[in-house]
């Protein structure tokens, strides 16, 4: 039987899901107030204010309640990434023979996504364009998605010279300002 002690002990395991860094900070904060990713969330505010630690815990909490109901694979399909490593990882499936759509694919349909420093990278009309497919497939099959930022929904606008993408957003996501620990 799965139980909350039995959890405790296993958390750990699930820790290789993300990067060193987060998983330092994530053995250091462990925080029990963690909201639960019942609808996509979107989390902006300053640098270092702790939006990827968050964004890290929820999806914990997320792999806790999939393993506490023993729903088979969803925790396989729970991915964290950051928005430069999934367009570079998109972006080297051109001329290699590897398949842009496969690639797409995992994003596309992952039980849960964590885009961490969403926009972090020069908005090219193809990286507004990827930026759209993934953002409306999501909104459309309303899958889980957290969001980190450091900009608000009207900066991103502003920054993106494009309204289909925050539109999505503010009309499916939770948006969380994040304000510093200190």
């Amino acid at each position: 039987m799965r139980t909350e002690t039995k959890w405790d002990d296993l958390k750990w395991h699930y820790l290789n899901k993300f990067p060193i860094r987060i998983q330092n900070d994530l053995r250091k904060f462990e925080n029990k107030n963690v909201p639960v990713v019942e609808d996509s969330v979107f989390i902006y505010g300053d640098v270092c204010t702790g939006k990827t630690v968050l964004a890290a815990q929820m999806m914990m909490k997320e792999l806790k309640t999939i393993y506490l109901k023993a729903i088979p694979d969803q925790h396989n399909k729970t991915l964290f990434v950051s928005f430069p490593d999934m367009l570079a990882k998109i972006k080297n499936t051109f001329g290699n023979g590897e398949s842009t759509e496969a690639v797409m694919e995992v994003y596309l349909n992952a039980h849960l996504l964590v885009l961490d420093d969403f926009v972090t990278v020069r908005p090219t009309d193809w990286v507004i364009e990827t930026l759209y497919h993934l953002i409306n497939y999501r909104y459309e099959h309303m899958k889980k998605t957290v969001i980190t930022c450091n900009f608000s929904l009207e900066k991103l606008e502003e920054m993106l010279q494009e309204q289909r993408i925050t539109s999505r957003i503010s009309r499916s996501y939770t948006v969380i300002k994040k304000q510093s620990y200190i």
